[in-house]
């Protein structure tokens, strides 16, 4: 089709392949309905009766039989063809074939439709896959009326409603002919209208995406309500999600694991995640399902456990060795994504890059985007391979042309590889492989190919990639630690201590500890009070227990109230979850309560943890609408800031990427280029940041990492004084001295902390030691007495500043600094005051 795009025949081809690939994924993903053997009857009239369609059709849909020859002796033909199918012996298959078509020939309508679908699959009894054939069968079958008269009886004809549906399948895929979403509609609702179960739920579809008809999400759950009667296992998921989100009718979280259970039992690919997912949400009790519990070990159930134990989901601790045991039984059955996930945890968690490179080669045979890329990278870098330039240029090919080819579908995770040029990764895999290769002493092994690349930028570039993002924070971090936790006595009465002295840090957690020790005392008696105690109590400190006395109030509660804003809020606090769980609980909260300005709070810091800066900004601009918190100030600064950071980082890889082959020549300009992403777009980011400073105490939890990151940010512009300024400051509200006991000091592997540290260290080794010394003067809540030290402006960061607020608590060089501060200083209670 390059040499010549409008060749008619290549582009049916390209089209039939392309209903042919959708047909063979809907398969592979959507099992049939698994129903009884039909009851047998004593005489032809009992069974006649048994199928006798009520309420009674209109005439015109009901053929009148007339040729009792043809029909008797068709229907002999069926029933014979019927028994030697269930023989299941190949050779057989050529005489079922005959016998079908010998039956369609006297009109049989399931003759015709079987002989459609036997086209349609090809390679049975010896049958090439004919697209224009199917068609004509299935029309030829449709075009019968879909009802017969016996006697006084009216039954289905069977074969007519199949047809249909196979029609509109081939009109929606454009499987034979040409898409026609309306065709496609049209059939789907005759089927439905006729009671064929596949057809209902294919126009439920329809009606609920609005393909070739108008959207009507009442109506389409009625139809999938239909489908899921009769066993359709897609249809029973598709009911389930309507009935769990409440689209077009009333929530019912019961019906809806049930239809995913019926799903589940006939083998529907995530059935089982669905159920969890859905308890997950509600906030209920999650079901573990283990090998024990399902025959032939399921392997979706082995998929699920594999990915609870891989991601600590589902209530189990992450477990990265039962992870492997789990993802290895499924790929040992085929399982493709399977063996994506178990290359993955080989390649990147136990770094066995041959054994990781065998299941992702695996995978990419039978189809996986994401491990054709990745096989294309690790040929191209030889990584648990001999390294074949050639043949990593065809797989990163082969997964660039399959994504191109379901550009359009649901496929987030892999949407990067259209924004990648294959050449460039080739160029920069060559880059690594000739650097390493002249240095014998370096190693592969225990390393990664994002390790490999770091190396070679480090050591050719004498720079370290610059990491401004957080690192993998652990889903636990709602959690506090029982050394920082207010119940432990020592750290207890040292906040009491200090909330005497005046700390209004101190004095706000001793208010919020009050409370949730009023609400443990008033479970029993008054359930709601307590829940909405709890709440309040970490309203004003995060440094409390989540007790499970609570917790276990919290689900019985949500039984009987499962929106209630309180227990659903202890129920985020309290339950064993990770991450990505709870993002999915608390988007359901938000969506509950949009009015709380708590769980928008909580939503944020759990996008910031999975990296979702985007989301994480626009969540927790909506909680500083709802309610003003300094701290959420720091958050909404700090999702801006990583978010510039992403693309900022992969424009300087880009950048790297195409100039990685001449080292010697690019090295200033990569330098400059580096300084200037890095550098630009700073301003705004450091004026949030000192607003934060403005808006907090100096024991707040918040101080030191603020200055440590203003620090890094100072640094990257080469302001090399206001660093040591914000560098003494951080380590003066890390000290002892200031900082709370029930705050985690600092640790020193946080990127902004260590950057500037190291820089310090080389460069002015005795202001590490001036900081401690600072900190050691400043014995209580007051901030550092040497004026000349404290004194910068509050907007530039200048030292020595001529002017000063009436008010004297802000200090600017000039009036220009004055004005650009004012509405940030006008708004702190010291200049209230």
């Amino acid at each position: 089709l390059k040499i010549d795009p409008h060749d008619e025949v290549l582009l049916v081809w390209k089209r039939d392949c392309s209903a042919l690939n959708k047909a063979l994924i809907y398969q592979a993903n959507n099992p049939r309905a698994i129903k009884p053997e039909i009851s047998q009857y004593d005489d032809i009239l009992s069974t006649m009766a048994a199928h006798n369609v009520t309420p009674t059709p209109c005439d015109s849909e009901i053929e009148e039989i007339t040729d009792w020859e043809s029909v008797v002796r068709s229907n002999g033909l069926m029933v014979e063809i019927k028994r030697l199918y269930k023989l299941q012996k190949p050779e057989l298959e050529t005489r079922i074939v005959e016998m079908c078509e010998e039956a369609s020939r006297l009109g049989n309508a399931e003759a015709l439709y079987n002989q459609g679908v036997n086209y349609g699959e090809g390679g049975y009894g010896g049958l090439l896959r004919d697209f224009t054939r199917k068609i004509l069968y299935f029309e030829k079958a449709a075009a019968q009326k879909p009802y017969c008269r016996l006697s006084n009886y009216v039954i289905h004809s069977p074969g007519v409603a199949e047809a249909k549906n196979g029609l509109g399948i081939a009109y929606r895929d454009g499987s034979g002919c040409d898409v026609d979403a309306n065709k496609a509609v049209m059939y789907f609702r005759r089927s439905a209208e006729h009671g064929h179960a596949e057809g209902q739920n294919n126009f439920g579809i329809a009606l609920l995406t609005g393909a070739g008809i108008n959207k009507n999400t009442k109506l389409a759950r009625g139809w999938f309500a239909k489908a899921a009667e009769q066993g359709i296992a897609e249809a029973q998921v598709n009911y389930g999600d309507l009935l769990a989100d409440g689209i077009g009718g009333s929530v019912d979280i019961e019906q809806a694991v049930e239809l995913y259970r019926r799903a589940a039992d006939q083998g529907y690919p995530d059935a089982y995640k669905k159920i969890q997912e859905l308890q997950t949400r509600t906030g209920r009790r999650t079901s573990h399902y283990s090998l024990d519990q399902l025959p032939n070990h399921n392997v979706h159930v082995l998929m699920l456990n594999g990915s609870n134990y891989a991601r600590g989901e589902g209530g189990l601790e992450k477990d990265m060795n039962k992870a492997l045991l789990y993802y290895e039984m499924a790929a040992n059955r085929g399982h493709m994504e399977a063996e994506w996930e178990l290359a993955r945890i080989l390649l990147d968690h136990f770094k066995n890059n041959s054994e990781g490179f065998v299941y992702m080669k695996r995978a990419a045979e039978k189809g996986h985007i994401l491990a054709q890329w990745y096989t294309g990278q690790l040929l191209a870098f030889g990584h648990g391979c001999a390294r074949d330039e050639n043949e990593a240029l065809r797989w990163l090919t082969r997964a660039k042309r399959h994504f191109s080819m379901q550009k359009n579908s649901d496929l987030p995770d892999i949407s990067y590889i259209a924004h990648v040029n294959v050449d460039d990764q080739l160029e920069v895999s060559k880059s690594v492989c000739e650097f390493e290769r002249t240095r014998q002493y370096l190693s592969t092994e225990g390393l990664t190919i994002e390790d490999r690349v770091n190396r070679l930028i480090k050591e050719m570039y004498s720079l370290e990639m610059p990491q401004l993002l957080p690192k993998q924070i652990n889903r636990d971090f709602i959690r506090i630690p029982s050394e920082y936790c207010l119940t432990k006595s020592d750290v207890y009465y040292e906040v009491e201590r200090r909330a005497k002295v005046g700390s209004t840090t101190a004095q706000k957690y001793m208010r919020g500890y009050a409370l949730l020790k009023n609400g443990l005392l008033k479970i029993i008696e008054s359930p709601a009070e307590s829940l909405h105690l709890f709440r309040l109590a970490f309203g004003l400190c995060e440094r409390l227990p989540a007790l499970g006395a609570f917790r276990l109030v919290a689900q019985w509660f949500l039984l009987k109230h499962p929106h209630d804003a309180d227990a659903l809020f202890v129920s985020v606090r309290a339950n064993h979850r990770s991450n990505r769980e709870r993002i999915l609980f608390l988007e359901n909260c938000v969506q509950l309560h949009p009015l709380a300005a708590d769980f928008h709070d909580m939503l944020a810091c759990m996008y910031m943890a999975e990296n979702e800066y985007s989301k994480a900004e626009r969540t927790i601009a909506r909680a500083l609408e709802l309610e003003f918190d300094p701290e959420r100030l720091y958050i909404q600064v700090s999702a801006i800031k990583f978010a510039k950071d992403v693309r900022q980082g992969n424009q300087m890889r880009t950048f790297i990427s195409k100039n990685g082959r001449n080292p010697s020549q690019t090295k200033a300009k990569s330098k400059k280029y580096i300084d200037k992403i890095f550098a630009s777009s700073l301003d705004d980011i450091i004026l949030k940041y000192n607003r934060v400073l403005d808006l907090i105490p100096i024991d707040h939890k918040k101080v030191p990492i603020t200055h440590y990151t203003l620090a890094s940010l100072h640094l990257l512009r080469g302001e090399k004084q206001l660093t040591c300024d914000h560098w003494r400051k951080a380590e003066t509200a890390d000290h002892p001295n200031i900082r709370l006991p029930c705050h985690e000091p600092v640790h020193d592997f946080f990127e902004p902390k260590q950057t500037v540290k190291t820089w310090i260290l080389e460069n002015h080794p005795t202001s590490a030691l001036i900081s401690t010394e600072f900190a050691l003067q400043s014995s209580s809540l007051l901030p550092i007495t040497d004026e000349k030290q404290r004194h910068i402006c509050d907007q530039c960061g200048t030292q020595s500043p001529s002017k000063h607020c009436p008010c004297g608590k802000a200090y600017y060089c000039d009036k220009l600094c004055q004005v650009a501060h004012w509405s940030v200083h006008r708004m702190t209670d010291e200049h209230k005051k």
